[in-house]
């Protein structure tokens, strides 16, 4: 690891998302860490507390429509890590969505939806570098 690189915990159940993700934040010059569950994540996120800068975290992290793994994330982000920013990404377009995002607390929001959302969430990674730079 190079000590100049901002480090970038990416949480999605989709290994697609993951990759993509992971595209956006290398060619943002970021080094990637990756979980694929709430457990995972807060595994990864004990092991390397110290390196985190910031999380890019999925809304649900499976299939069960009723899942909000990852808004439990971000708040044990927000509890245990309070320094490491959050982009809460989603592809339910909803009030219930939008309500876990502001309850929370998350940095940034995106849909995956939106036909802009690799657009927006590189945004939101170069603003959060910004930030933390």
């Amino acid at each position: 690891m190079i000590e100049d690189k901002i480090v970038v915990l990416i949480v999605d159940d989709l290994e697609g998302q993951i990759n993509t993700n992971t595209d956006l934040c290398e060619l943002n010059d970021c080094e990637v860490i990756t979980a694929q569950s709430l457990k995972e994540a807060k595994v990864k996120l004990d092991e390397h507390q110290e390196t985190i800068d910031f999380a890019i975290v999925d809304y649900k992290l499976s299939n069960d429509p009723s899942n909000q793994d990852g808004a439990l994330v971000i708040s044990y982000i927000n509890t245990r890590y309070p320094k490491i920013k959050t982009i809460f990404i989603t592809a339910y377009d909803d009030e219930v969505a939008l309500h876990e995002f502001y309850a929370c607390k998350a940095t940034k929001y995106v849909n995956k939806m939106d036909g802009a959302a690799p657009e927006m969430l590189d945004e939101c990674i170069q603003e959060l570098i910004r930030m933390i730079k």
